[in-house]
């Protein structure tokens, strides 16, 4: 609006989003957001009553459990006044300039969280620590970790509509589709022989007969655990304070006492989503909460759940039988200080993060969705740049070192001549 119109422009616009969000204010799977990109740091230009009317529109949203965020606009360094905006978001900043700035960077941080596809985290389920007869604490368990993969889905060629897949069991001897009401039996093949098994067998086949949870078996100290013993990736458990108040507390004294004696709690962990993936050995890792220099948290208290190998998952190499005679070959200490040279000459950068690595299958994909939905050709958009390959500077740079590490192992080097001949003697078999 005009000049005399700001802040009655901002109450308008505040109320009308506050009548839009109010149907859903109960409705607690639903995220409530309103984003508000603005120069202005004083929209209402410094009217008291126009600033605690806007102020009241704002706390009203917030009572809907709206999440306001706020993208300032300008240049860092720029003169951009908390003092009203300061109210809304709640930000400490010593300085015009520095609440700009500390503005930007959290927006910096929510786009890349956009362009990342990353999602706020949900809980997978509920569950409990038992220890012993008397004692459950009640958790939160989170995945912190899973394969992000390409959405597919199928359509209708002429209508663009969404397909609905249905599975259905054919006999093999009749050919006929069988009904739900049919029994159909699961089984194995044993020696050339069918064993099948009713549902209610098959079930009591896979059912454990550990109680749902976590079941404390004892402690052992954190050294115990070993890094490459993992079947797969860590979850984390935190306290469910909101459902069952007192938790937190009971929690925490556990929490504190693990990392005081650097001690893992072992335990047995069936899961309660489904029946069939049966029972695991986990150990609970205490994790101290962490905060930055600006006093937000960057790893909250809880615990991880370290998935550990029973005795049947345990593989082991195959030792090569030497000959008669034949004595064991070790590297040189040229060799040894070949390799070393070669390792602190190809060494990442310190602040390397496999975090910050996108996938280039997933950053392509999604280029060509926005390519298609603009009617743009997807083969001449421009990619992103692939952070899965070796960066050519780093291995020119380090040409020198690797000659001389090839130089201690010939048998195992690969001569251009010799790898043109492997391609020309593949050439020659697909001519055949």
């Amino acid at each position: 609006g005009s000049e005399d119109h700001r802040g009655l422009s901002l109450k308008l616009a505040l109320w009308t989003c506050s009548h839009m969000l109010k149907e859903y204010s109960k409705k607690d799977n639903v995220e409530k957001r309103v984003f508000i990109f603005t120069d202005d740091d004083d929209p209402c230009s410094g009217d008291k009553v126009t600033t605690s009317q806007a102020l009241d529109r704002m706390g009203a949203l917030k009572e809907l459990k709206v999440d306001l965020q706020l993208y300032p606009l300008g240049e860092p360094g720029e003169r951009f006044s908390p003092e009203f905006w300061g109210q809304v978001i709640e930000a400490c900043s010593s300085g015009d300039s520095d609440f700009l700035e500390e503005m930007q960077l959290i927006q910096a941080d929510k786009f890349e969280m956009i362009r990342r596809k990353i999602n706020k985290k949900k809980r997978w389920l509920k569950t409990h620590l038992r220890i012993g007869d008397r004692v459950k604490i009640q958790l939160e368990y989170y995945l912190m970790l899973s394969k992000q993969t390409k959405v597919q889905r199928a359509v209708d060629a002429r209508t663009n509509s969404l397909l609905k897949s249905h599975t259905a069991y054919v006999s093999h001897e009749t050919g006929e589709v069988l009904q739900k009401e049919d029994k159909i039996l699961k089984g194995w093949t044993v020696r050339g022989q069918n064993v099948h098994a009713t549902p209610l067998e098959y079930k009591c086949i896979k059912d454990c007969d550990i109680p749902p949870g976590f079941n404390l078996l004892g402690f052992k100290p954190a050294s115990y655990l070993k890094p490459h013993q993992q079947v797969r990736a860590s979850a984390f458990v935190y306290p469910n304070e909101k459902e069952h108040p007192g938790t937190c507390k009971l929690f925490l004294m556990f929490h504190e006492k693990m990392l005081q004696l650097d001690q893992v709690a072992i335990c047995s962990f069936a899961s309660t989503r489904t029946s069939s993936t049966g029972a695991d050995i986990v150990a609970l890792v205490a994790q101290q909460e962490a905060k930055d220099e600006y006093g937000n948290q960057i790893d909250p208290p809880g615990m991880w759940v370290v998935f550990l190998p029973f005795a049947d998952d345990m593989r082991f190499p195959e030792e090569i039988p030497r000959k008669k005679g034949e004595e064991v070959c070790f590297s040189s200490e040229d060799q040894v200080a070949k390799a070393r040279e070669l390792i602190g000459a190809l060494k990442l950068e310190g602040d390397w993060d496999s975090t910050y690595v996108s996938n280039p299958s997933l950053q392509r994909h999604y280029e060509t969705l926005q390519a298609i939905a603009l009617g743009e050709d997807p083969t001449k958009t421009k990619r992103a740049p692939d952070e899965t390959l070796p960066d050519p500077d780093r291995f020119e740079a380090a040409a020198r070192t690797i000659s001389r590490f090839a130089m201690e192992f010939p048998e195992m080097t690969v001569s251009k001549k010799r790898a043109g001949s492997t391609k020309a003697s593949a050439k020659g078999k697909k001519a055949k």
